[in-house]
């Protein structure tokens, strides 16, 4: 999800190898900051970065997953509808084989736009 936000740092690292051993190494409190950090940090990304490339409908289905799962985490008046914020994975995946490619990176900025645009409150 962060790809298109340009976050710099070891936190938002491509290489999950690092992200598993940073995990196996930290205690639960600090996995607890680190998903809350990263969180606040995606709130503030706009999907106006421009498209983040999508190498296939896995990745597809996976971005969706996260973009609805953030989501979900929120604790705010925001309203995410429709088939865009669905959470079945599924769905997801079959509707990204049915289309073409420049439109799956579409639908990933506007998740990323909506997102940006909702305003979390502190739960």
């Amino acid at each position: 999800m962060a790809a298109g936000c340009n976050f710099p740092g070891v936190r938002w690292s491509p290489d999950p190898a690092a992200h598993l051993t940073w995990c196996k190494a930290a205690s639960p409190r600090d996995r607890g900051r680190e998903d809350d950090e990263r969180r606040k940090a995606l709130m503030t990304c706009r999907g106006d970065a421009g498209v983040v490339p999508i190498a296939n409908c896995n990745e597809y289905a996976a971005r969706s997953r996260s973009q609805v799962e953030l989501a979900q985490s929120l604790a705010s008046s925001c309203s995410f509808e429709g088939m865009r914020w669905s959470a079945n994975l599924v769905q997801h995946a079959n509707w990204c084989s049915r289309n073409p490619a420049s439109r799956h990176e579409v639908e990933d900025a506007a998740r990323r736009k909506e997102l940006a645009a909702c305003k979390a409150t502190s739960k």
